[in-house]
C-alpha cells in the first residue's frame, strides 16, 4: 500500500504500556496509509493510584524506550495530555495540546463519537489477545504474583523494576486493615 503521509493519533493512558499498545503501532505504521503517530499519554496528571500507578515520565519512557528498538526516528511522537473532564470541549483540548494530525485510530466508542462530531476521521485498530494484553489484567497479575512480564516489552520490564513499580502497585492495592 502506498503511504500517503497521513499522521494518526493514538490515545491511551499506557499504564502501563504493554505487549497490545506495541502491536496495535505496529498495525498503525505498517498496515495503513500513515508515516506518522502521535501518541498521546492520556490522563498525564495521574500517577500513584490503582487505576494509574505510573507516572507520565515513566509511561513516556516506557513508550519511547521500546519504540527506538522497533521504528525509526520520527515516525513516532510521545506526548503527554492532562484530563480535563469534559467531553463537549476535549477534542479542543486535545487539538490544541499536541501537533496536527489526520486521523484518529480507537476502538473507544466514546472517543470516536466525540472525534467524529468535530469532522476528525476515526478508524478502528484490531485488538490482538485483549483479555491478556490489558493494562488492568497487567496490574492484577503484579498484585496476585502472577507472571505479568511476557504482556509488555522488554524495556517496560526494565523500567518497572527500576521505578520499584510492583511494590508500587502492590502497596497501592493493599487496603489498611
Amino acid at each position: 500500500m502506498e503511504k500517503f503521509n497521513l499522521t494518526a493519533l493514538f490515545i491511551g493512558r499506557f499504564q502501563p504500556f504493554h505487549n497490545g499498545h506495541l502491536e496495535a503501532i505496529k498495525e498503525i505504521l505498517s498496515n495503513w496509509d500513515v508515516n506518522k503517530v502521535i501518541i498521546s499519554v492520556a490522563a498525564a496528571q495521574y500517577s500513584h493510584l490503582p487505576d494509574n500507578p505510573f507516572t507520565s515520565g515513566e509511561r513516556i519512557e516506557m513508550i519511547n524506550s521500546t519504540l527506538t528498538h522497533e521504528f525509526p526516528q520520527g515516525s513516532w511522537l510521545v506526548v503527554p495530555v492532562v484530563d480535563i473532564h469534559d467531553h463537549a470541549v476535549w477534542v479542543p483540548h486535545i487539538k490544541r495540546m499536541i501537533p496536527p494530525f489526520d486521523v484518529c485510530f480507537t476502538n473507544n466508542p466514546l472517543t470516536k463519537q466525540l472525534f467524529q462530531e468535530y469532522g476528525i476521521e476515526t478508524r478502528n485498530i484490531e485488538m490482538k489477545k485483549r483479555k491478556e494484553w490489558s493494562a488492568s489484567n497487567i496490574r492484577n497479575s503484579v498484585w496476585h504474583g502472577d507472571e505479568w512480564e511476557n504482556h509488555v516489552p522488554p524495556a517496560v520490564v526494565t523500567i518497572i523494576r527500576r521505578v520499584n513499580g510492583v511494590e508500587r502497585i502492590n502497596n497501592l492495592f493493599s487496603t489498611d486493615t
